[in-house]
């Protein structure tokens, strides 16, 4: 989703969370794949924080696609901790259509990046109309939570 008519909001939701947000949210949808906006999270409970991309208003994805996420830890790797707190969701004019994450009915996959170690395509098939693909993650009560994400990207379903 790194087209002229996409846009990046990004912002933090719940209570206690200081100091979270997203740092660099428009290297999400530039046109580069080695910077990256970040997701941060330092002390929080209830809370998480979202960086979501949006077609502009005449464009709608429908029908069935794959919404694809390259992620990685800023420091390590990206483990169950991490990853269960990562969500991915789609959105159509601004109403939630579809939520992935791990151990949910509709789960993601996390695949590895070809050449590039601890790069992780975070994908999920979608069956409902969007023209917003959010991801989000949640605070780690006490603890530094960071993830930086590198692109957005649709595409058909596989065949």
């Amino acid at each position: 989703m790194n087209q002229a008519d996409v846009t990046i909001s990004s912002g933090a939701r719940g209570v206690l969370c200081v100091g979270c947000g997203v740092l660099n949210a428009n290297n999400i949808i530039d046109s580069s794949l080695t910077n990256a906006g970040t997701l941060v999270t330092l002390v929080g409970t209830a809370a998480e924080v979202y960086a979501r991309a949006t077609h502009g208003p005449a464009t709608t994805y429908t029908g069935s696609k794959r919404v694809g996420v390259i992620v990685s830890a800023p420091v390590g790797l990206l483990d169950l901790s991490i990853l269960g707190k990562i969500r991915i969701t789609t959105l159509n004019n601004g109403t939630q259509q579809q939520t992935f994450g791990l151990g949910s009915a509709v789960s993601l996959q996390l695949l590895g990046v070809f050449n590039e170690p601890g790069k992780y395509l975070l994908l999920v098939n979608t069956s409902n109309n969007f023209d917003s693909v959010e991801i989000s993650q949640g605070a780690v009560v006490g603890a530094l939570n960071s993830l930086d994400v590198y692109a957005m990207c649709v595409a058909p379903p596989p065949l």
